[in-house]
């Protein structure tokens, strides 16, 4: 009953999708995925600079921490044991899906589908800056804090959008993110941790 619910809600949401579908959505997805290697190494590039500043340098390492553990999570233990296929693959006796998954560009990826990797790093790197913003003395920082779990719900649309994950991979990678997040932030702030340089 549960399982069919499910498929229920990740075909609706498909069809919501779906029926949006065109060329300027499908590049703003595809953005907002940054499902790249210049995305990768860009973030990577921030999160080094992030870890060296003194000023910066505690949302560094509770955002390493965050996204590392999100890793861990959903790429080494989650999407092994529960082995959900991708949508395109599992879904491809559905005519609708197949021709929604065609209109975006028929993308594939390697790893299976539940949770989302890149929602959970999203979503871990929007809790980190959200938490940090909101706690900050300085008010600009807390009127933008609303900002980054914007950007990672959007990032989760996209990969419905695109029909590389299921709405509940989403919601899961969601969900994952949020507590790595929380983790991270509360590790390297109650921890009291002393910053050098």
């Amino acid at each position: 009953m549960f399982a069919e619910w499910i498929a229920d809600f990740d075909m609706k949401c498909f069809a919501f999708f779906g029926g949006m579908q065109s060329d300027f959505l499908t590049k703003a997805a595809n953005l907002f995925s940054l499902d790249n290697h210049v995305g990768l190494i860009v973030g990577a590039v921030l999160l080094a600079v992030l870890c060296l500043l003194p000023k910066t340098r505690r949302i560094g390492l509770a955002l390493v921490f965050a996204i590392a553990v999100g890793y861990l999570l959903t790429d080494g233990i989650i999407k092994p044991l529960v082995g959900r296929v991708r949508p395109y693959a599992a879904l491809q006796n559905n005519a609708l899906f197949r021709e929604w998954y065609q209109n975006v560009g028929i993308q594939t990826r390697s790893s299976y589908s539940f949770p989302s990797g890149h929602t959970t790093t999203f979503s871990a790197v929007a809790t980190v800056l959200l938490l940090f913003h909101a706690a900050s003395d300085r008010t600009p920082a807390k009127a933008v804090a609303w900002i980054f779990p914007v950007i990672a719900i959007l990032s989760g649309c996209s990969r419905v959008y695109l029909m590389v994950h299921y709405a509940t991979d989403v919601i899961g990678g969601l969900l994952i993110g949020a507590l790595t997040g929380i983790g991270g932030y509360l590790l390297f702030t109650r921890l009291k941790y002393r910053e050098k340089g």
